[in-house]
Protein backbone atom coordinates (compact mmCIF):
# COMPACT_ATOMS: atom_id res chain seq x y z
CA UNK A 1 0.00 0.00 0.00
CA UNK A 2 1.20 3.46 -0.47
CA UNK A 3 -0.84 4.94 2.37
CA UNK A 4 2.61 4.83 4.43
CA UNK A 5 6.13 4.53 2.85
CA UNK A 6 9.31 5.05 4.40
CA UNK A 7 11.85 7.67 3.04
CA UNK A 8 13.47 4.76 0.87
CA UNK A 9 10.42 4.13 -0.64
CA UNK A 10 9.33 7.46 -1.27
CA UNK A 11 12.50 8.38 -3.17
CA UNK A 12 11.71 5.04 -5.20
CA UNK A 13 8.54 6.86 -6.03
CA UNK A 14 10.31 9.95 -6.86
CA UNK A 15 12.87 8.02 -9.31
CA UNK A 16 9.78 6.32 -10.99
CA UNK A 17 7.91 9.98 -11.79
CA UNK A 18 11.82 11.43 -13.06
CA UNK A 19 12.75 8.30 -15.22
CA UNK A 20 8.90 8.14 -17.00
CA UNK A 21 9.63 12.00 -17.74
CA UNK A 22 12.83 11.92 -18.79
CA UNK A 23 12.44 8.59 -21.09
CA UNK A 24 8.75 9.52 -23.11
CA UNK A 25 9.02 12.83 -24.90
CA UNK A 26 5.19 12.99 -25.13
CA UNK A 27 4.79 13.04 -20.91
CA UNK A 28 4.06 16.20 -19.47
CA UNK A 29 3.57 15.59 -16.01
CA UNK A 30 3.86 12.39 -13.31
CA UNK A 31 1.97 12.17 -10.27
CA UNK A 32 2.15 9.38 -8.05
CA UNK A 33 -1.50 10.33 -5.80
CA UNK A 34 -1.98 8.70 -2.33
CA UNK A 35 -5.96 7.06 -1.75
CA UNK A 36 -6.99 10.88 0.01
CA UNK A 37 -5.84 12.37 -3.05
CA UNK A 38 -2.86 13.77 -2.31
CA UNK A 39 0.70 14.02 -4.28
CA UNK A 40 3.21 11.67 -3.19
CA UNK A 41 5.31 12.92 -5.40
CA UNK A 42 5.46 14.33 -9.52
CA UNK A 43 7.79 15.28 -12.56
CA UNK A 44 6.09 17.74 -14.24
CA UNK A 45 7.99 19.21 -17.95
CA UNK A 46 5.52 21.44 -18.68
CA UNK A 47 3.15 23.33 -15.81
CA UNK A 48 1.20 25.36 -18.25
CA UNK A 49 -1.60 23.05 -18.04
CA UNK A 50 -2.04 22.65 -14.41
CA UNK A 51 -1.17 26.18 -13.93
CA UNK A 52 -4.62 27.46 -14.97
CA UNK A 53 -5.89 25.53 -11.61
CA UNK A 54 -6.11 27.15 -8.23
CA UNK A 55 -4.83 25.18 -5.36
CA UNK A 56 -8.29 24.35 -4.58
CA UNK A 57 -8.92 23.21 -7.89
CA UNK A 58 -5.82 21.03 -8.32
CA UNK A 59 -6.17 19.26 -5.23
CA UNK A 60 -10.35 18.19 -5.86
CA UNK A 61 -8.93 17.12 -9.50
CA UNK A 62 -6.55 14.94 -7.57
CA UNK A 63 -9.04 13.65 -5.48
CA UNK A 64 -11.41 13.24 -8.21
CA UNK A 65 -8.91 10.98 -9.90
CA UNK A 66 -8.68 8.26 -6.77
CA UNK A 67 -12.49 8.58 -6.49
CA UNK A 68 -12.96 7.28 -10.21
CA UNK A 69 -10.71 4.84 -9.99
CA UNK A 70 -11.88 3.53 -7.03
CA UNK A 71 -15.56 3.14 -7.96
CA UNK A 72 -13.83 1.41 -11.32
CA UNK A 73 -12.45 -0.91 -9.58
CA UNK A 74 -15.12 -2.08 -7.21
CA UNK A 75 -16.11 -3.40 -10.65
CA UNK A 76 -12.87 -5.87 -10.61
CA UNK A 77 -14.66 -8.50 -9.37
CA UNK A 78 -17.25 -8.76 -12.30
CA UNK A 79 -15.51 -6.99 -15.12
CA UNK A 80 -11.88 -7.82 -14.55
CA UNK A 81 -8.62 -6.02 -13.16
CA UNK A 82 -8.33 -2.88 -14.33
CA UNK A 83 -5.16 -2.12 -15.89
CA UNK A 84 -5.76 1.93 -16.35
CA UNK A 85 -7.87 4.44 -17.67
CA UNK A 86 -7.46 7.13 -20.14
CA UNK A 87 -9.69 10.64 -20.13
CA UNK A 88 -8.66 12.67 -23.64
CA UNK A 89 -9.21 16.27 -23.19
CA UNK A 90 -8.42 18.95 -26.12
CA UNK A 91 -4.84 19.96 -25.35
CA UNK A 92 -3.65 16.83 -23.39
CA UNK A 93 -4.46 12.93 -22.74
CA UNK A 94 -4.76 11.47 -19.00
CA UNK A 95 -3.74 8.43 -18.21
CA UNK A 96 -4.47 7.10 -14.80
CA UNK A 97 -3.02 4.04 -13.42
CA UNK A 98 -4.33 2.23 -10.37
CA UNK A 99 -1.07 1.53 -8.28
CA UNK A 100 -2.37 -0.58 -5.06
CA UNK A 101 -4.41 1.79 -2.82
CA UNK A 102 -3.20 4.74 -4.93
CA UNK A 103 -3.32 6.28 -8.20
CA UNK A 104 -0.23 6.90 -11.22
CA UNK A 105 -1.66 9.86 -13.12
CA UNK A 106 0.47 10.65 -16.16
CA UNK A 107 -0.44 13.22 -18.61
CA UNK A 108 0.77 13.36 -22.61
CA UNK A 109 0.86 15.65 -25.32
CA UNK A 110 -1.80 15.39 -27.90
CA UNK A 111 0.67 12.77 -29.69
CA UNK A 112 -0.23 8.73 -29.88
CA UNK A 113 0.34 7.75 -26.74
CA UNK A 114 -0.33 3.52 -27.21
CA UNK A 115 3.57 2.90 -27.14
CA UNK A 116 4.00 5.32 -24.13
CA UNK A 117 1.26 3.53 -22.34
CA UNK A 118 2.75 -0.28 -22.67
CA UNK A 119 5.95 1.57 -21.44
CA UNK A 120 4.71 3.30 -18.28
CA UNK A 121 2.94 -0.41 -17.51
CA UNK A 122 6.41 -1.96 -16.96
CA UNK A 123 7.82 0.89 -15.39
CA UNK A 124 4.75 0.13 -12.96
CA UNK A 125 5.69 -3.17 -12.81
CA UNK A 126 8.98 -2.64 -11.82
CA UNK A 127 8.06 0.69 -8.96
CA UNK A 128 6.20 -2.25 -7.39
CA UNK A 129 8.99 -5.00 -7.37
CA UNK A 130 11.32 -2.06 -5.89
CA UNK A 131 9.12 -1.25 -3.12
CA UNK A 132 8.28 -4.45 -2.23
CA UNK A 133 4.63 -4.34 -2.54
CA UNK A 134 2.51 -7.33 -4.64
CA UNK A 135 2.73 -7.30 -8.34
CA UNK A 136 -0.04 -5.44 -10.17
CA UNK A 137 -1.65 -7.25 -13.54
CA UNK A 138 -1.26 -5.50 -16.75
Amino acid sequence: MLGILSLEQIKIVSNFCTSVISENEHVLLVCAINKNGRIIDSAKRNDSILSTLSKHESEIAFMQRILQISMMRDLDDKLGELSFATIHRQNFTECLFPFQDAVILVLFDTADIKDSVAEILVHIQELGEKISIPKIVC
